[in-house]
């Protein structure tokens, strides 16, 4: 959390473009991204995607496997294993299920 403006790294601060600019990617790879559940943007009032500090550093490390030209299914994999994402697998081993 930052002292001076009090907003911590999951508060939505960022628009589409910015977060765009930051990250060095197109709009509609991000877009993409989202479309393919492994983000997901908070909305405005308005309906505008809105990043937060945490979703620009996970559209870093998403920008850097695709520029590594890993698929959606291997960036999935990816980030299940370093912790951003949690599988359904996963679920249901925790619940006992597997």
């Amino acid at each position: 959390m930052s002292a001076i403006d009090g907003k911590d790294d999951f508060t939505p601060v960022y628009t589409i473009g910015t977060v765009a600019r930051l990250c060095g990617l197109p709009v509609y790879t991000i877009r993409w991204v989202e479309h393919n559940g492994l983000l997901r943007a908070a909305r405005s009032e308005g309906r505008q995607r809105m990043f937060s500090e945490s979703d620009r550093m996970l559209l870093l490390e998403i920008a850097a496997l695709l520029h590594r030209q890993v698929n959606i299914q291997g960036i999935r994999v990816v980030l299940e294993l370093k912790g951003y994402m949690k599988t359904a697998s996963g679920a249901k081993r925790a619940r006992g299920k597997i």
